[in-house]
């Protein structure tokens, strides 16, 4: 829900933003889950030095740059050491860690394809549990991985315009930003089924799988395969919910400050674009999505011209 900074704002608002997008890619990029999960603790203890809770409580900024200068590559100090602490409280930061935690927590995927295969037509073991169990947990990871990027971003519109926002309004305002957030990452889990596929990770309910028969390792095999009836329909009850929920929440954009609607307003259209398209190429029980070549992710793409429309 970011999106661009507002033009007030720039110094602020951008490194907001390039913290939550360096963490990601720290973790995304790792060789393997202990290497993902020491960038999360290096993560954690950066945050903890910058909003001490023991001692005086003061932030020592020599501390922290040394911390970062011997603990995180140079590509990505700067997000670190700028990010404006001073604006922002540190729980949305901190959840966000926590949503990176989750996506460590998948099984891992089986060390040969016949052990994949040979789980189609059964229960996934208890030692094979995937994290995303309910739909109350796809709305918590969703709340922790998208949907702090927009408190955060909030947080600085507040700071900014603080005199323009009655308390009552900030607060409907933050409730607002975590459901659109849930509602951008469920358009996100629907285009990328298949890319999280090969990373062997389903972000859907395992509770919606049951209701159809699968498991997620079944999904995983399915996913597989372009045109699958049974993926297709769990994509389109993920877009189901990610549009309702945009639906309850987009008239808040209207509640902020002037200056804050337009890149907020573009930032989320932009984003829920992507979903009308995933919805279009699945009209009529065919799936027709247009997709990025396989060297780029195989993610759906939105057509120039409807870019342009959006901003």
């Amino acid at each position: 829900m970011c999106g661009r900074p507002q033009s007030s704002s720039p110094q602020l608002t951008v490194p907001s933003y390039s913290f939550c997008r360096v963490a990601d890619d720290l973790i995304d990029d790792a060789s393997s889950v202990e290497v993902a999960r020491s960038w999360i603790a290096r993560l954690t203890t950066f945050l903890t030095l910058s909003y001490p809770t023991e001692g005086d409580g003061k932030v020592d900024p020599s501390t922290i740059r040394a911390f970062v200068t011997k603990n995180f590559p140079p590509s990505a100090q700067l997000a670190l050491l700028h990010l404006p602490t001073a604006c922002l409280t540190p729980q949305p930061l901190f959840d966000l860690l926590a949503g990176f935690e989750t996506d460590l927590l998948f099984p891992p995927a089986p060390s040969r394809p016949s052990d994949l295969t040979s789980t189609c037509n059964t229960t996934v073991l208890p030692d094979r549990t995937f994290p995303i169990a309910t739909e109350a947990d796809l709305d918590l990871y969703g709340a922790r991985v998208a949907g702090t990027v927009a408190d955060l971003c909030l947080q600085l519109v507040f700071h900014h315009h603080g005199a323009l926002v009655p308390a009552a309004t900030a607060t409907a305002l933050v409730g607002a930003g975590a459901r659109m957030g849930i509602a951008l990452q469920c358009v996100n889990i629907a285009r990328d089924i298949a890319v999280d596929a090969r990373l062997h990770r389903v972000y859907m309910p395992t509770s919606w799988l049951t209701a159809v028969g699968l498991t997620p390792e079944t999904l995983i095999t399915a996913a597989a395969s372009r045109g699958s009836v049974e993926v297709e329909a769990l994509r389109m009850k993920l877009l189901d919910k990610a549009f309702a929920t945009y639906a309850e929440a987009r008239a808040a954009i209207e509640r902020l400050p002037h200056e804050a609607r337009p890149p907020m307003r573009v930032a989320v259209e932009s984003y829920m674009e992507i979903g009308r398209v995933l919805r279009e190429g699945n009209e009529g029980g065919r799936v027709r999505i247009r997709m990025k070549d396989a060297d780029k992710g195989g993610r759906a793409t939105v057509p120039k011209l409807r870019r342009l429309r959006t901003a």
